[in-house]
């Protein structure tokens, strides 16, 4: 994707099923709370916006079947949305190398105190046993 779509762009898309929607986009990047998933865009049902039941859906670019209506774009908002995907994923990419070096490390750490309590248990075995009462 080279370009995200302007907010308030409303857009035709593809529910599954045969169904499909008018959404109208309202944000952008959202992760879902439940799988950690990262989608491009987030939406609300158009035209009832925020006050309808289902009031957010998060998707994909690649779910969209149609631009029904362009939203609104300055010269801010066009370097914003140019330069916002490659941003996104340098940072996931950094957040994802700090997450494997702290499980690195708790791992390592896990080892460490496995095998100190390991060398305590066979001190513990050879010991005095007045030694560690």
């Amino acid at each position: 994707m080279d370009k995200l779509l302007a907010l308030g762009t409303v857009v035709r898309v593809n529910l599954g099923k045969g169904n499909t929607a008018s959404l109208m986009i309202a944000g952008y990047y959202p992760r879902s709370l439940e799988t950690g998933e990262v989608y491009e865009y987030l939406t609300v049902m158009y035209p009832f916006g925020m006050t309808h039941q289902v009031a957010v859906q998060m998707i994909h670019a690649d779910a969209i079947l149609a631009v029904e209506a362009e939203g609104y774009m300055d010269e801010t908002a066009e370097v914003f949305t140019t330069g916002l995907p490659e941003m996104i994923k340098k940072t996931e990419e950094a957040v994802l190398s700090v997450l494997k070096e702290e499980a690195l490390k708790t791992d390592a750490m896990k080892a460490a105190a496995e095998t100190e309590e390991k060398t305590v248990e066979e001190k513990k075995a050879g010991a005095d046993p007045d030694f560690f009462v």
